[in-house]
Parts: C-alpha cells; structure tokens; sequence
C-alpha cells in the first residue's frame, strides 16, 4: 500500500523509504536475494531523490544482509556508513543498530573483545532512549559473546535479562530469538531436555509467525541436543532441515554450521563416509570465511572419521593443523565444543604414539573447569562435567580427578 501512494505521488524519496522497509522485512524473513535487491534500490532512490534517512536504513539493511550471505568487508562498509549517517542525521537509533550489528559482524569474525566494545556504545544509546527492545537485543548479543569464550554463567545472566526485556515489550521475533539461545546455553549445560523444550517452543513459534532463520537456528540446535543424547537420526533429520533453509536463505555461515552438526549426526550413526564428506563441506565455509577456530573443529571433526577408518596417520595430520591453530588461539574461542576438539587431538596423539597427548590431555581438562567457574550452583557444574558426552570422556580419560 505504501509503495502505491508513493508511486502515485512519483515521489523518490518516499520509493526509497518504502523499499528500504521492504528490505528490512525481507531480511527478518530470510530472504536475502531480495532483501540485497530492495537495498541497493532504496540506495539508488535515495541518491536520486536526497533523501538521507532511507539512505542510512538501507545502509544497516544492506550491512546486515550482507553479513548474513558472509561477505563481512562488504557487511562492514555498509554498517559503518549506516553509523556515520546515523549520526550526521542525529538518528540515536538508528546509531545504535548500525553499531550493535557492527558488533554482530565483529562476533561472525570471532573478534569477540571488538565485538563487546561495540555493543557497549550501542548499550549507552539504548539506555538513553529507554529502548527496552534495543536493550533485550544488545543482552541478547553479548549473551553470545560469552557464550563463544566460555563464560557459560554469564551468557545465562544476559538471556535472562533479554527474555524479560522482549516479555515487557511483546516482541514475538525477540521472543523466538531468546528461546533459541535458552536452548543453546542448556546445550552447554548438559541439560539436553530443558534445551528441547525451549528449541521445540522456538521452532513452532517461528513457524507460526513466518519465522524463517528462527525455525532453522531451533532445527539447528535441535540436531545438537538429539546427536548429543545419541538420538543420531533425529539429528541428521534436523541438520538437514536446517541446511536446507540455510541455502535456501543463500546464509553462508549459517550454512557452515548446519554442515557441521549434519555431520555429526552422519558420524553418530556410523555413516562415515557421508560424516567425511560433509565435515569438508565446513571447512570449505570457515576457509572462504576466514574463521580458523571453526576450521580447527571441522578438521578434528576429519580426524575422528579418519580414526574410525583406521588411518591414524591422516588424522594426525589434521591435528597438525589443530595444533597450530591451538598455539594461536588455545581457548578456540567460538567453537561449539573446544573441549571436544582437545578431546579428539589427545585420542589422535595418543594413537599415534606422540608424547604431547598428556599435555593435550592436562590443557583440555583446564579449559574445562574454566567452563564451570561461576556456575554457583554445584549441580550445574556437574551436569556441564558429567552430562556433556565430549566433558565426561575427557575427564574419563584424565582419571576422573577434579584437582
């Protein structure tokens, strides 16, 4: 209806403002071919036209969507022009959204202290708008930010405080967002029933309203929670499910990630070959992307199909390739499972005869009990130690001692 009146006015400005706002739904909808498309026309309306407000939206539209497809220089270019104009026009909002998703961008690119500084300027606009939506979203960022380092109790903090600030302003798109992201932390938590029950809850959600990244990050998580309580055919289900929307959406690393947990579920299940296969499909996204720490858990992913078919040589020498990851980044901040990808090193070390597996050994056990510091609770500290299949045969293998 908009962009009738503004044809029937033939007024550019408003084309630009009405295709900037069909770019943002389109974006929220997953559809990035065409939210990419209305964009740049709402770029090329503005610019016709001097409208400079259309022009920012759909400079933080482009930056998001872009992101989204994986081409962070170009995410970046767009986002940082969208921030500039903001505060040209003096649009606090609007700067406050360029700069949470240039924090977003920074977060994909596992630059996660760059990420954290600014979600910290966006906090400071959102607080002095009283944005209680911006606020839950900016939580609901760095919830993520400590989710990727480890920090399991802090992340926890942040989604609480984000399911309350989305409850008191009755958004149903944040309202899916943090049901996925409860169900994520209860994966870290080894709490595999709680986790299923929020993510069934987001994925119907998702579904109901038209939802579409909703229903494929639940269908995601979900294919994590079933390979980890050794549901592995409900897991290939749901990984395949999410990959299928991955493409279909044209996310890149959204893609990656459901290659990564399909692949799981292939290996759970004894299909090696296709688990292979698959695991190379994810490397070759964190290679395009440039996400090494994802690359190192995709290779150990390799090695442990290597060592089901009993070639120890070839997964040492994707261990190789961990362990100069490792000396990088010993944390492999952003990894689903860190503690996993030590895990796998140490079993190859050791079945090659390479004296480094006790140290791999005694590192993947400190990173561990890193996990659980702050956890208050000591029932949920021995749930992440005990529940969380890659934690306990870790601690197994290290003699069980809490030390």
């Amino acid at each position: 209806a908009l962009e009738a009146l503004a044809n029937q006015l033939d007024d550019d400005g408003r084309r630009a403002l009405v295709a900037a706002r069909q770019a943002a739904f389109r974006n929220t909808t997953g559809d990035l071919d065409a939210a990419a498309s209305l964009a740049r026309l709402a770029l090329r309306l503005a610019q016709l036209s001097g409208a400079e407000a259309p022009a920012a939206s759909a400079h933080l539209t482009l930056g998001r969507t872009l992101l989204g497809q994986g081409d962070f220089d170009g995410a970046a270019r767009h986002l940082r022009q969208a921030a500039a104009q903001a505060a040209e026009l003096e649009d606090r909002a609007l700067r406050a959204a360029a700069l949470r998703n240039l924090g977003v961008l920074a977060n994909d690119r596992e630059q996660f202290a760059e990420a954290a500084a600014f979600y910290t300027q966006a906090t400071a606009l959102y607080e002095a708008l009283d944005d209680r939506r911006g606020l839950a979203q900016v939580h609901n960022n760095l919830g993520h930010v400590h989710a990727h380092q480890g920090r399991l109790a802090q992340a926890q903090a942040h989604w609480q405080e984000t399911r309350r600030l989305f409850d008191s302003v009755d958004d149903a798109e944040g309202s899916v967002r943090i049901l996925v992201n409860l169900g994520a932390i209860n994966l870290d938590l080894g709490q595999y029933d709680t986790a299923r029950e929020f993510l069934q809850q987001a994925r119907d959600r998702a579904a109901q309203i038209g939802l579409v990244p909703g229903v494929c990050f639940a269908s995601l998580n979900l294919a994590l929670a079933t390979h980890s309580q050794g549901q592995h055919a409900a897991a290939v289900e749901n990984g395949q499910a999410a990959l299928d929307i991955a493409r279909r959406m044209g996310a890149r690393r959204l893609e990656g990630a459901a290659l990564m947990v399909l692949a799981h579920g292939f290996s759970g299940a004894g299909e090696f070959a296709r688990a292979g296969d698959t695991y190379w499909e994810a490397l070759a996204v964190w290679d395009e992307l440039g996400l090494p720490n994802l690359a190192a858990e995709a290779r150990a992913g390799l090695a442990r199909i290597a060592l089901a078919n009993h070639a120890a040589s070839l997964a040492m020498f994707f261990v190789e390739e961990i362990l100069a990851q490792m000396a990088r980044d010993p944390r492999l901040e952003g990894t689903e499972s860190p503690v996993g990808v030590y895990l796998t090193a140490y079993r190859v070390l050791e079945k090659n005869g390479d004296p480094r597996a006790a140290d791999m050994l005694t590192a993947g056990r400190e990173l561990l009990m890193e996990r659980v510091e702050g956890l208050a609770e000591e029932s949920a500290r021995e749930a992440v130690l005990r529940n969380v299949p890659a934690h306990r045969e870790l601690l197994a293998a290290a003699g069980g001692g809490r030390q």
